[in-house]
């Protein structure tokens, strides 16, 4: 009772209009439960400052707020407080969330602050295209009935902005859908490089399968045509993956003109359309849906299709029913269980998951691992293993297992016969087998540890013949249970033991198999410029060993002369984890390593992807961090990843010593040079994937072609090295002047020297380009997904250089470089490099010596 008075009574702040009057934004508030409501009790703040506004009394319940359209940014937070305390903004539905301010467009949402975030575009407004209308070609295509050919239509609203390619003033309704679901957007339209809002004079109605698309003023009205029966019946064959569905039908089809073609299914983002079997037996409809032909497991919708008879062509329908429609049932797809759901929600969807699975870890010690396993009961009949897999070969040990709580002994000797490195990581899993099949594995979390990259949970030490083998339980960043290990020889453990440390004696790295970034750069100048004795470490079957095999002091990872430098080198370097330049756990208790100075010199600038060098995941934290500039320094290494100022340092890269600082003014070769996406995480994902489809429109791309031949430049395409193999499947009929780059063939940092401009996306690359005053496109067609996890500092902040947000776009600036008598960037770097010479690694030197004495 008391919790429903205080619900009633609560404070409501709710945003009842958002408009522009000359150059103010005025915020219209309406108050809910404030007895009294004092103006000098209440102020705002915008990104975090507070700023000067106009703040008046409407009536009882409305207030309003005036600020300068001056302040606004890209990217624009505004709290509200009252007494002291932050109010909890709510938004009616009637305000409007897309705004005209000056030459640009911004998109307003609430979730508890308001935010007014600056369209995603380089498109300036420049005002409205009157007169606008709109025809249906047939079932996809529409055309705009304009004398000038448009470049694309944006679409926007609060969630969601899309730009959609126009050709001859044709487009395709294809584009426009990424859900099936009821939507309103505002309509603008670019024609040469500008950006119009629209008005259509009348009301144009077009239609793309189920959706239906009302044009009117400057919006575009989306919704969806249903067909609801009075009963949907749906069972499944015995034996048999596929479920028949049945429909009896009472009144007549819409009119005369219309009969039932067949049932269908459809993704959720109106893709894979598929038929399915059907039959009309005097209005007793039957459909049969096969569960193995389906080219995805993504939510599917079920469909009705009819036929017009007068016009001969297809009508499209949500099926609906008035009937409860609440079905499970489970299949098997490439080798895997999924359960079947079907039920009423905007129309009947069909969603496939796995079933539900629970296990983990309640315990573990040198001798029992203890386990929980509760599967779902469909796994009844199936048999259960811990399995524990090498990650390097996937050579793999199962243990049989019932479901329930379960201590298992550790299987040392069996871990022994799985291992094909001297230092290696077995992951452990729950796996499910149907006799000799794998039916599902998945890894097992130890939820109640608290993760520590340099620690172990449990450590068993073995003799074996005449080897020194070390065992630890471990946990991954998602707390999933692992096993490392190393083993030495007596000979090498005689060596650990007996080393001595010295400061003198330095040992860098980067990747276990690379030498291409700062750790490389800065080994060469050490050896060239100062007496420490330096050794850099890398694995001899890694490409880049060939590269510098002829240094002095290039040591093989893991050879007895790694061991002789490891034992007496009391100062460890690498652009990554320690991990990588030592071939034993860094942890405490080996060898001194708890002693050791460690320097973290980074392999780029920080502030786009989170990244997992927080001092948290330490138990013994870097003593020196490198960054390129006090705002990394202080923005995101001190107030993110929890470092004390004494211990980061302001030096730059050391690579950038070896990048030239005065480039070339005009563009004569172009990289393009794409990052990854953590979510393309099968050979399916990726190849019908955004991401692919995007860099290949671009490569294949005719205007791109025409325009390289008329000026006679030369693009080179460099994607990430996990996606090579892909886009080398892709790209056999590549246009002439557009080259694929393989891995190896040169060092990014070559790449980088030898050409004049950049297009990426989000990688740390743009920073070298930026460095030689180099210009970079950035091509953001996918970045609220990319940085969906959070991004460290505003994007203002590190993409220096133009940002286009689709192909057009793109295009566009290349074509505006080209032109451009003097590419070099006219742009305050500051920000991103607190210096721009050739004295990187000889700060970084400066810095550990700093360091040394002060430990």
């Amino acid at each position: 009772m008391l919790s429903k008075v205080k619900r009633i009574l609560r404070r409501k702040f709710e945003l009842y209009d958002l408009k522009l009057n000359k150059e103010n934004l005025v915020m219209q508030f309406k108050l809910d439960n404030f007895i009294i409501f004092n103006n000098k009790d209440f102020y705002l703040k915008l990104n975090g400052s507070n700023i000067s506004y106009s703040f008046k009394k409407i009536s009882q319940n409305i207030v309003e707020a005036q600020v300068d359209t001056r302040f606004l940014n890209n990217n624009n937070t505004f709290d509200f407080y009252y007494k002291s305390k932050k109010l909890w903004l709510v938004m009616s539905k009637e305000v409007d969330d897309v705004f005209e301010i000056n030459d640009r467009i911004y998109i307003g949402k609430v979730d508890k602050s308001l935010m007014l975030n600056k369209y995603k575009t380089d498109y300036n407004l420049f005002g409205q295209w009157e007169n606008a209308s709109i025809r249906q070609l047939n079932e996809e295509y529409i055309s705009f009935e304009f004398e000038t050919n448009l470049d694309s239509i944006i679409l926007l609203n609060s969630t969601r902005q899309i730009e959609i390619p126009v050709f001859n003033n044709k487009m395709s309704l294809s584009k426009i859908q990424t859900e099936v679901e009821d939507q309103q957007y505002y309509v603008y339209l670019v024609f040469d490089g500008k950006m119009y809002s629209s008005h259509f004079v009348n009301r144009d109605e077009t239609y793309y399968l189920m959706m239906n698309y009302e044009w009117l003023n400057n919006r575009l009205f989306i919704s969806t045509s249903h067909y609801e029966v009075p009963s949907l019946k749906v069972s499944s064959m015995l034996n048999e993956v596929s479920l028949n569905i049945n429909v009896k039908i009472e009144d007549k089809l819409f009119d005369n003109n219309y009969q039932f073609s067949s049932f269908a299914i459809i993704d959720s983002d109106l893709t894979n359309l598929e038929y399915l079997p059907s039959t009309d037996v005097k209005g007793n409809l039957n459909g049969s849906l096969i569960i193995d032909t389906f080219e995805t497991l993504n939510k599917k919708k079920l469909l009705m299709v009819f036929y017009n008879t007068l016009k001969g062509n297809k009508i499209y329908c949500l099926l609906d029913s008035k009937n409860k429609v609440n079905i499970t049932d489970y299949y098997s797809f490439e080798g895997q269980i999924y359960q079947l759901n079907l039920k009423k929600e905007n129309g009947i969807t069909i969603t496939s998951t796995k079933p539900k699975f629970r296990a983990g870890v309640n315990a573990v010690n040198d001798q029992v691992l203890s386990i929980y396993f509760e599967p779902s009961k469909i796994y009844e009949r199936f048999q259960y293993y811990l399995t524990f897999e090498e990650r390097a070969s996937q050579n793999s040990y199962h243990i049989a297992i019932e479901r329930g709580e379960r201590d298992i002994e550790i299987p040392y000797d069996k871990l022994e016969t799985l291992k094909t490195l001297p230092k290696n990581v077995v992951d452990i899993f729950i796996s499910i087998f149907d006799n000799q099949d794998l039916i599902r594995k998945e890894k097992i979390k130890f939820k109640e540890e608290v993760y520590k990259k340099d620690s172990y949970l449990t450590l068993r030490k073995k003799e074996i013949n005449d080897k020194k083998v070390y065992y630890m339980f471990t946990l991954t960043p998602f707390k999933n249970i692992k096993v490392e290990s190393f083993e030495i020889t007596d000979k090498q453990y005689q060596i650990l033991e007996n080393g001595k440390k010295s400061d003198k004696i330095w040992l860098i790295g980067e990747r276990t198999d690379t030498a291409q970034d700062n750790g490389i750069q800065l080994f060469k100048w050490l050896q060239d410029n100062t007496d420490v004795e330096v050794y850099y470490v890398i694995d001899e079957l890694s490409e880049d060993f060939k590269r510098i095999k002829h240094l002095q002091n290039i040591i093989i990872f893991g050879s007895q002369k790694h061991y002789e430098v490891a034992a007496k080198a009391n100062v460890l370097i690498s652009t990554h984890d320690l991990e990588n330049i030592l071939p034993y756990k860094t942890a405490r208790g080996f060898w001194g390593y708890e002693n050791t100075v460690k320097i973290f010199l980074q392999h780029g600038v920080l502030g786009r992807k989170n990244v997992e060098y927080h001092k948290q995941y330490y138990d013994l934290p870097f003593h020196l961090f490198d960054v390129t500039s006090n705002s990394e320094k202080y923005k995101i290494v001190v107030n993110q990843l929890g470092y004390q100022p004494k211990d980061v340092a302001v030096t730059g890269l050391p690579r950038f010593d070896n990048l030239p600082l005065n480039p070339d003014k005009k563009v004569k070769k172009i990289l393009i040079m794409p990052t990854w996406r953590d979510w393309l995480n099968s050979d399916y994902a990726f190849n019908n994937s955004e991401y692919m489809q995007q860099y290949l429109n671009l490569i294949n791309d005719k205007e791109l072609e025409t325009l390289l031949d008329k000026y006679n430049v030369e693009v080179n395409f460099y994607p990430h090295y996990r996606a090579q193999e892909f886009f080398k499947y892709h790209l056999d009929n590549v246009p002439g002047r557009i080259q694929y780059i393989e891995l190896g063939e040169k060092t990014v940092q070559e790449l980088l020297i030898e050409h004049d401009l950049l297009i990426t996306d989000y990688s740390s690359i743009s920073f070298d380009f930026s460095y030689m005053n180099k210009p970079v496109i950035f091509f953001h067609f996918d970045v609220e997904r990319f940085f969906r996890k959070g991004i460290l500092r505003p994007i203002e902040e590190t993409f220096i250089g133009k940002i286009a947000y689709n192909k057009n776009e793109l295009i566009d600036n290349i074509e505006r470089a080209i032109k451009s008598n003097d590419i070099t960037q006219n742009t305050d770097i500051s920000g991103l490099f607190s210096y721009v010479d050739h004295k990187n690694s000889e700060r970084v030197y400066k810095a550990i010596l700093s360091k040394i004495d002060e430990l």
